[in-house]
């Protein structure tokens, strides 16, 4: 009988499966395998080819996994395929077996002799992993993900790691594999053992350390339980971050007949049960094979297809990477298992059923039309092959009948995707460049030394802040302008230069920052009359940024000025020095100048400085210092100690690298050869921050060993950004570059530096024009200051506008980025300028005079910033120099380019203080989705990895938004699209409006149109009080009213109701014409009948009257009351409510000291009048404020009192 019951229950259920499009699951990342050249042998290119494409006969993999060796000799074995699976759109990642032996030791567990890794070689691992990730960047792979520990339950061969070593390598060093932008995956278990997961998962700063949750599939097999799958812990904690199935293999036992084991029927349908579990049941992302060519594979050794292969086939080659598991029965009747799976519109369900019976069901997609639907199985004797569509009579479900022991995929497509471009409208402005010739530029297409070369600075610091570097620079060319040219005394500079890059060619220009304040009005430290040689630090103050601008007043003392941005406005929180010539230990120092700042991990920081030769101490000048700052980091604390740099002159670096503190220096110029030449960049080492400091060599000659005509003092520092280290330095480049003859006005240039992060020891590094590559794409789908430029001709920036502008611009003038990635097109551009004239911009690709794309006319704007746009002469598509040539004088703020194949929509366009809206993004690209990020005015919000690619953002500020979002497919495809969002002040009370009492009508809440109000004019027609809002107020009847009102207007009123009451209810109005009325409303409700204004006067609107309305019934509290008008034009000067009891509510008198605190003073008919704060029940004070009569006081606790007032 039980059999029975299930068999009827199954038929019963088994007639339909729903699916839910709108119950969005994970994201699919993809399928592939394992290649092991070293083991196994290479993939060939043919096999490449049909693992890793997706035409015929190929399988659509999209994840290759290889082995990092534990020997670096064998990693260039991993290249070759890795990078052509990365050409054909794939991503590779890695995971280690072992740590080279030198790092291991033997260990006994169940009596078995183990590898294990030494916790005091856990540094030295890192290190080795960062390594092969390197060898890879460096042979043109990006490694998308790696794991540090294959199987750590298993060991035997490889090394064994216990749960507690999972989890203190995890929170403690796996965020360092994070180089090149490389994901950490956990540690692969063997056999999915939570165990080694738990302790991650609960500690939020070990999660942290993840990106990837990584398991291996292995004791398990078909008959194991869901519950294998399923972890609820990782469906809590996990959050964004994804689960992989990184290896598996369902069997590999050789067959009696010698035919390959992957295609043994119907074993082989295990494959395809398995990844429905893992994505239906486990809810991972991605799932990966062991050996892709094995005769257990999904590739026969001889190249061909498997069974395994098709069936991995029926999910890798139409569950795309970018789709998303949506809701669907995953076991709709017995021995059938169902998943579907969504984006863009296009549906993919693969159904397996492992019954020896076909079985047929209805499958339902509300809300969802799809007219076609294809089908592809696999089974016995069928290889993914397609069968006749399935063209249903109802678009929102069809009828299905899968073959007995089969994998069947169905694919349809909901979406419409029409080519959107839009028409080619753009506007020829060649005319007004008729003749215009191209302003020389001070630097090569092929170099991006020097940094800018639109203005001097030199003595550079560099300091790294979300992402971004920031250099500051001793601002040579106040020097230059102040003595028109004169030889550098240094002596007229008092400005500190600020640049900043996000890619180390792209410079954004912050201005020059009024520092010493001596000569200088708008100087901040008023005490200096100079500032020089800079050097920055970010830090959290009570959980706030904070920034620090250490400078050098000439060579006599140190300032300190700070900020809440790295470019000001900068406050002196001293006024004055916080090292001068009374700090203890700093009186005999020859300049006291030249800071360097360093914060170390433990959140000290400490301060080096110093410099100069006193007389007959050239080898030995004793003249640097080091001194920790206080907790604040504008004091310091004890005495400075003295450093002893052999052939010091000046210029303090500060570095941490290795566990090594570094401090670095320029030498003098009385060196002999031994240990450096003069001026040379050297460096010292101690295993404390306060020394001592032991030398350690010379790291960078003199500028002019590498760039003709330039010589002089040599200033550096030296920077890690993105797992790179540079060194900044100045030299004479620009000054050459101009022509100018040499009177030492400097400009900086930065270069790579050789450092061994491991030891902390620094190479020679060296000067060049070329510079520094661009470690990334700019992105022209985001507002991009006029003032971020790598090269120029002829144009200046000052401040004004959105911080800078670009100006001084003149015909011919121009501005040239870097390698900006317009992905899959750009087809409109969008500047704000100012001008007083017309003028026009030319956009060319590749070169100053290269291929004009699209123009923007510049209209005479009488001097206001304001945004133009205009369409492209054709869509801009992937990676150019990007190059904007001016003709007409005219400034330039900002500007930004739109895709066309991205859609940004909003819930709401306006929104009040307080509240959120919805982003929600869409893009339809040529390649799958990588991620999406989304701005509001160009902050970052989020990087979107995983569809649907929605957002919650709350503004913390007012004001007008533009909120943006930038698409980024698999082949680094970019489409963009912005919204605009207006935040206005929340609503709140604009006076305390009592019930008993008087409602003035202009006295309406704070806040903005939509929420408080609603005019249908913007005006305020009148203006006599509130004119920063729309509703039209006038002067009437002895004060305001509200005038002008048309239907449909509103005004909100808080109100505060004293007692649960019937209230009766008069309205002093005014209309020139019959028939004008409004209706309250009361917390959204109708409150009473329409008000019929009656004609007070005729075509006048200045004679009020008093008009008695329905009684309304009001609940005690507070509420918010509506007067919406209902017919137009009548003047509302205010509502009185007076209680129908005549009560203000008393509930008993009490004692006279039981009176104290706030009260509400009423009329005997329960008009409010005013509030009072009484002290000890002393009522007197109040009786000058009020009128002759009797007063009826309401305290807060309740009580009651009557008095009366006379007036003498």
């Amino acid at each position: 009988m039980a059999l029975l019951y299930i068999l009827s229950l199954g038929v019963a259920t088994a007639q339909e499966a729903t699916i839910d499009l709108s119950s969005k699951k994970q994201t699919i990342r993809g399928f592939g395998g394992m290649n092991h050249p070293v083991w196994i042998g290479d993939l060939t290119e043919s096999q490449i080819k049909t693992a890793y494409g997706n035409g015929n006969g190929q399988l659509g993999f999209s994840i290759l996994r290889c082995w990092i060796s534990d020997n670096s000799s064998q990693w260039s074995r991993e290249v070759a395929t890795a990078k052509k699976v990365q050409e054909m759109g794939g991503i590779v990642f890695a995971t280690a077996w072992n740590p080279p032996s030198s790092m291991c030791e033997n260990v006994s567990r169940n009596g078995r002799t183990e590898k294990r890794l030494k916790p005091s070689s856990y540094g030295d691992y890192v290190q080795h992993l960062n390594g092969f990730n390197n060898h890879l960047k460096e042979n043109g792979v990006g490694l998308y993900a790696i794991c540090f520990a294959n199987e750590p339950d298993y060991g035997h061969e490889w090394t064994w790691y216990s749960k507690e070593e999972v989890y203190n390598f995890t929170k403690n060093y796996a965020g360092q594999l994070r180089i090149n932008n490389t994901k950490v995956i956990s540690a692969e278990s063997f056999s999915y053992q939570k165990s080694y997961y738990d302790g991650i998962l609960n500690d939020a700063s070990a999660a942290a350390n993840i990106d990837i949750l990584g398991t291996h599939f292995y004791a398990s097999d078909a008959n194991t339980s869901n519950s294998f799958f399923q972890y609820s812990l990782a469906d809590q904690k996990l959050g964004e971050k994804e689960r992989w199935m990184t290896e598996h293999y369902t069997s590999s036992d050789a067959t009696n007949d010698g035919s390959p084991r992957a295609n043994v029927w119907p074993e082989a349908l295990d494959v395809a049960y398995e990844i429905h579990r893992a994505l239906a049941v486990g809810n991972f992302n991605a799932y990966v094979w062991w050996y892709i060519r094995r005769h257990y594979g999904p590739i026969l050794e001889d190249g061909s297809v498997s069974k395994r292969g098709w069936l991995m086939a029926n999910y890798s080659k139409f569950v795309r990477p970018g789709f998303v598991r949506v809701d669907m029965p995953d076991n709709p009747t017995y021995n059938v298992y169902t998943s579907a799976y969504e984006k863009d519109g296009k549906i993919v369900i693969v159904a397996v059923n492992r019954s020896t019976v076909e079985k047929t069901f209805t499958i339902n997609i509300p809300n969802c039309e799809v007219k076609t639907w294809e089908r592809y199985v696999t089974s016995g004797t069928k290889n993914l092959q397609k069968e006749s569509n399935i063209t249903p009579d109802n678009t929102t479900s069809f009828v299905i009948t899968l073959e007995p022991q089969s994998a069947t995929t169905f694919t349809g497509d909901s979406s419409d995707n029409p080519d959107d471009q839009p028409a080619n409208d753009a506007p020829d402005l060649s005319s007004m460049f008729s003749g215009v010739s191209l302003t020389k530029g001070p630097k090569g297409l092929d170099d991006h030394n020097t940094l800018i070369s639109h203005r001097f600075g030199a003595d550079p610091y560099a300091m790294v802040y979300n992402d971004e570097v920031y250099v500051y620079m001793t601002n040579d060319q106040q020097q230059f302008d102040n003595t028109n040219g004169d030889t550098n005394g240094y002596g007229e500079i008092n400005t500190i230069n600020c640049i900043s890059s996000k890619d180390m060619v792209n410079w954004t220009d912050h201005g020059s920052m009024n520092i010493a304040g001596r000569n200088n009005s708008a100087g901040v430290a008023k005490w200096a009359s100079c500032s020089w040689a800079p050097s920055a630090m970010h830090a959290k103050v009570n959980g706030k940024d904070k920034f620090f601008l250490y400078f050098a007043n000439n060579g006599s003392g140190i300032g300190v000025v700070t900020s809440d941005t790295p470019f000001g406005p900068w406050v002196d929180p001293l006024g004055k020095e916080l090292i001068s010539r009374n700090t203890p230990n700093c009186g005999n120092v020859t300049w006291l100048f030249d800071p360097a700042v360093l914060m170390d991990d433990d959140g000290k920081a400490y301060l080096y400085f110093g410099g100069g030769v006193p007389d007959g101490k050239q080898a030995d000048p004793g003249t640097a210092r080091v001194v920790q700052l206080g907790s604040d980091y504008i004091s310091i604390v004890g005495t400075p100690t003295t450093i002893n740099p052999p052939y010091l002159f000046e210029d303090a670096g500060a570095n941490k690298i290795g566990g090594k503190y570094i401090y670095s220096y320029c030498s003098n110029w009385n060196c002999v050869g031994n240990p450096m030449n003069n001026a040379e960049i050297c460096y010292m080492t101690s295993d404390a921050p306060l020394g001592p400091f032991t030398y350690s060599g010379m790291v960078f000659k003199n500028h002019s060993a590498f760039f003709k005509n330039s010589g002089g003092n040599n200033h550096h520092a030296i920077f890690e950004f993105k797992g790179e280290y540079y060194i900044a330095y100045h030299a004479l480049v620009l000054q050459n570059a101009m022509g100018l003859p040499d009177k030492g006005y400097r400009s900086t240039n930065i270069d790579k530096i050789p450092v061994n992060v491991a030891t902390g020891k620094i190479s020679q590094a060296t000067g060049t024009l070329a510079g520094v590559p661009q470690i990334c794409s700019h992105t022209p789908f985001v507002r991009t200051q006029g003032e971020t430029m790598a090269w120029q001709g002829g144009i200046n920036t000052r401040f004004g506008g959105d911080g800078m502008l670009l100006t001084s611009i003149d015909k011919g003038d121009w501005i040239g980025l870097s390698q900006v990635d317009f992905g899959s097109g750009a087809s409109r551009f969008t500047a704000c300028v100012s001008s007083n004239k017309t003028g026009a911009i030319k956009i060319c690709l590749d070169e100053p005079d290269g291929e004009v794309v699209g123009y923007l006319e510049v209209p005479n704007t009488n001097g206001q910033l304001v945004e133009v746009s205009s369409k492209m002469l054709k869509t801009i598509k992937g990676e150019h120099h990007l190059f904007f040539v001016f003709t007409g004088g005219f400034e330039l703020d900002y500007w930004v380019f739109d895709g066309s194949n991205a859609n940004c929509t909003i819930s709401a366009t306006t929104i009040s203080m307080g509240d959120s809206i919805s982003i929600k993004a869409t893009a339809s690209m040529e390649a799958e989705i990588d991620h999406i990020d989304m701005f509001a005015n160009d902050s970052l919000l989020v990087h979107k990895y995983i569809a649907p690619y929605n957002w919650s953002f709350k503004p913390l500020e007012t004001g007008d938004y533009t909120i943006k979002i930038v698409a980024y497919d698999k082949n680094g495809n970019v489409a963009s699209d912005s919204t605009n969002l207006f935040v206005c002040a929340a609503q709140a009370p604009y006076s305390q409006n009592k019930i008993p009492g008087i409602i003035e009508a202009e006295e309406f809440d704070f806040g903005c149109e939509g929420f408080s109000y609603h005019d249908s004019d913007p005006q305020n027609e009148e203006g006599e009080l509130r004119d920063d809002v729309s509703v039209d107020i006038t002067v009437g009847n002895n004060g305001y009213a509200i005038g002008y009102t048309m239907e449909g207007e509103w005004m909100n009123y808080t109100v505060d109701v004293a007692e649960t009451a019937t209230y009766e209810l008069t309205a002093t109005v005014a209309s020139g014409i019959e028939n004008s009325a409004f209706q309250l409303y009361v917390d959204g409700e109708k409150a009473g009948s329409e008000i019929i204004v009656p004609q007070t006067g005729t075509d006048v609107w200045d004679v009020y009257k008093e008009v008695k309305c329905d009684e309304i019934d009001l609940k005690a509290g507070k509420h918010i009351l509506r007067i919406e008008i209902t017919s137009p034009y009548c003047n509302i000067d205010k509502l009185s409510f007076k209680s129908k009891s005549g009560t203000t509510g008393i509930i008993e008198n009490g004692a006279m000291a039981d009176l104290s605190g706030k009260c509400d003073a009423f009329t005997p008919l329960g008009v409010y009048v005013k509030s009072f704060e009484i002290e000890n029940g002393d009522v007197s004070l109040i009786q000058d404020q009020l009128n002759e009569g009797i007063y009826l006081l309401r305290f807060e606790n309740g009580k009651g009192l009557l008095i009366q007032v006379r007036k003498r």
